[in-house]
Formats: C-alpha cells, sequence, structure tokens
C-alpha cells in the first residue's frame, strides 16, 4: 500500500509519458509500485487458499467486497489489487474521515470552475450538451453543442466522459482506424449496472437528532452477489451537515441503488417516475434513519 498511496492518481497514465509524470517526480512509489506490480496490477482474489490475498473470514469477505462495490461498482474479485489496498489504507489512516462538500454538488461544481475560471483566457459553461466531437481530416477540432452551435478548438478535444459516452460522440464512418479502435476496447468493457436515485425533501422532524448524515443498507441479508439488484442501497442526508442545502426546518436526502440494478429492468420507466423503484429505496431510507 506505501507504493500505490505514494503515487498521486492524477500522475497515472496509459503511455510512455508516465516515466515523466511517475518515474521522474515520485521515483520511491514508482519503484515500489514497479516492483509489485504483478500482485498488485491482477484482481484482489481473497477466495483462493493459495492467494497471497485469502481472507477466510465469511463476514469480512463480505464487507471487502461492500467498500469495493461502494467506491467503484464492482465487487472486490472485479477490482484491481492496487485500489483494494488504496482504499483500505485511506478508510483505516488516522484521523480519516468521510468528507461531504461544503454547499453540496453545486459548491462542489463551482470549486471545479473556479479552478478554471482563474486562469486568464479560460471559461466554463455549465448545463451545456455536448451533441458530438466534430472530426475534420482525422482529428477532433471541435464540438457541436444541443442547439447547433459549435465551438472550435485550437489543439484538441479532451473528453472526461466514460470510454463508451466518449466514443459515442464521435460519428461512425468519420474514420475506419477511429473505428477499429472503438471496436477493439469496446469489445472486452464491461458496462457497470444502472443507478435508481430518490431526491426528497421533507420535514426535519422525519429525520431523528441523532441519525447519522448517511448510512448503507445491505439487504434483505449477505447471501449472494454483492451487486445483486436492490441489495445495497446508500442514503445521505447532507443537510445535516450543511443546512444551507434545505429551506430552514427540512432536510435532504438522497437515497440510491449503488450500480446494482440491470438497466433491462428500468428501461420501459425512461424519462418517467417509476413509483415501484422508489417505494424500495425508500423502504431502506426509513428503516434506517428517516420516519415515514
Amino acid at each position: 500500500a506505501k507504493g500505490v498511496m505514494g503515487v498521486p492518481s492524477t500522475a497515472v497514465r496509459g503511455d510512455a509519458g508516465v516515466l515523466a509524470t511517475l518515474a521522474l517526480r515520485y521515483p520511491g512509489p514508482f519503484l515500489n509500485v514497479v516492483k509489485d506490480a504483478p500482485k498488485i496490477l491482477g484482481p484482489f482474489d481473497m477466495e483462493d487458499p493459495e492467494s497471497p490475498f485469502y481472507v477466510e473470514d465469511q463476514f469480512l469477505r463480505n464487507y471487502l467486497d461492500l467498500i469495493a462495490f461502494l467506491l467503484q461498482g464492482l465487487p472486490a474479485s472485479g477490482t484491481l489489487t492496487a485500489v483494494m489496498a488504496y482504499m483500505v489504507e485511506d478508510f483505516y489512516r488516522e484521523g480519516a474521515v468521510m468528507d461531504f462538500p461544503r454547499g453540496g454538488s453545486r459548491g462542489l461544481v463551482e470549486a471545479l470552475a473556479r479552478g478554471v475560471t482563474k486562469r486568464s483566457g479560460c471559461d466554463v459553461r455549465r448545463s451545456t450538451t455536448v451533441e458530438r466531437v466534430v472530426v475534420e481530416d482525422g482529428r477532433a477540432v471541435g464540438v457541436l453543442l444541443r442547439g447547433g452551435k459549435t465551438i472550435r478548438a485550437r489543439k484538441g478535444v479532451v473528453s472526461n466522459a466514460d470510454l463508451k459516452n466518449t466514443y459515442d460522440l464521435v460519428e461512425r464512418g468519420i474514420s475506419q482506424k477511429f473505428d477499429e479502435e472503438r471496436d477493439a476496447n469496446l469489445k472486452n468493457v464491461k458496462l457497470c449496472k444502472s443507478f435508481v436515485h430518490v431526491h426528497l425533501g421533507v420535514p426535519a422532524s422525519a429525520i431523528p437528532d441523532d441519525a447519522p448524515p448517511q448510512w448503507t443498507v445491505v439487504g434483505p441479508s449477505w447471501d449472494g452477489p454483492i451487486d445483486k439488484s436492490g441489495k445495497v442501497v446508500v442514503v445521505s442526508v447532507p443537510s445535516k451537515l450543511d443546512p444551507s442545502l434545505a429551506p430552514e426546518g427540512y432536510h435532504v436526502i438522497h437515497a440510491y441503488g449503488a450500480g446494482n440494478e440491470p438497466y433491462d429492468l428500468w428501461k420501459e420507466f425512461e424519462g418517467k417516475t417509476n413509483t415501484e423503484a422508489y417505494k424500495a429505496v425508500w423502504k431502506s431510507t426509513s428503516a434506517s434513519g428517516a420516519n415515514s
């Protein structure tokens, strides 16, 4: 874990440039990672008795599955050992706490925007949907926005979306080489399951004073895979920490199925209100803190 914790994730890249961003700036942790690469770059195997990471206690296995699933949407067996090492080390370091951004998600977005706009000539456009990446002569030269406006790029286009959605922004047929790369990369990519979200405003009296600002419900039992539909529900009441997030006398609740819902079960409700899904998530909410 020492090598992994000493390597900033923002310095990791998948090309030869890693030598400049990691090896030269963080030589000690980088060498430790390279030395342990055969172990830490493989899946975290805690079930094989021959594995160096074998875990015999069933409850501990369940717990490690849970934290892996909550933080990245996959059970421990689908998580790199390096990631597990980072998570466990981070969770149990002295003074570790769970952080909530002041001002909620909006505060987080505004802070990220300030990091860009404080530099001369830089701009951030929020609530601006990109319909597709504009490609000319095999190069990404801009983006087409919803509404028809095009923003041209001086050097290139950088996407922070996931792999599939990034590829979907580029029309097929524009570049044969790009289409071949797209098909090759997506062939073995397993998509995470979907989330079911419930956002509520409730009277402050609905949340007991001694209720925590966040809790997780696993059930009805630990049996079966951790990503089984409806098994894990996370409930957050951020207004217990930051009262500015709700009107006086009220709390806001965000409850969600943590990436454990097959999309096919819910696709017929796309764009509609799904009362049954809300009931399932609300059951976990009210059972653990809120008064219905």
